[in-house]
């Protein structure tokens, strides 16, 4: 099965990783070709330096036969535009997106994308450590 991630940070880095390990074909799209350093097996990932909003970054990494795309960069705006084609366009069957604003995870959800909100699991993380009995 095919995936693509769009962003090569530590999340779309760590992702690409276990989504190999999990038995995944991962492509990583990043405009910077430098954040491709974060892989820690280039040879079981393929890193293509470009947009992950353009259609033709898109095509060269395969999206016509992607199961799987993730939009995992820093930023808002792109994680949805990259979604948006790959659900509209190429028609992916699951989308994943990275969306910093915890207001905004339904809205996304109405769309039918998978959301994943660091800001919102990471302060649930803490209150739950702050609820325990073990702090």
């Amino acid at each position: 099965m095919k995936a693509i991630v769009v962003g090569c940070g530590r999340l779309g880095a760590i992702l690409a990783w276990r989504m190999v390990e999990q038995g995944l074909e991962v492509v990583v799209l990043d405009p910077d070709p430098g954040a491709f350093h974060r892989l820690s097996d280039p040879a079981r990932v393929r890193g293509i330096a470009g947009n992950g909003t353009h259609l033709q970054v898109l095509r060269e990494a395969g999206a016509e036969e992607c199961a799987v795309f993730a939009a995992v960069t820093n930023s808002n705006p792109i994680n949805i535009a990259a979604a948006l084609v790959a659900r509209k366009h190429f028609k992916v069957p699951k989308v994943l997106v990275r969306v910093s604003d915890p207001e905004r995870v339904g809205l996304y959800e109405q769309e039918g994308f998978h959301v994943v909100c660091p800001t919102d699991s990471a302060a649930k993380a803490a209150l739950a450590l702050v609820a325990s009995e073990q702090v």
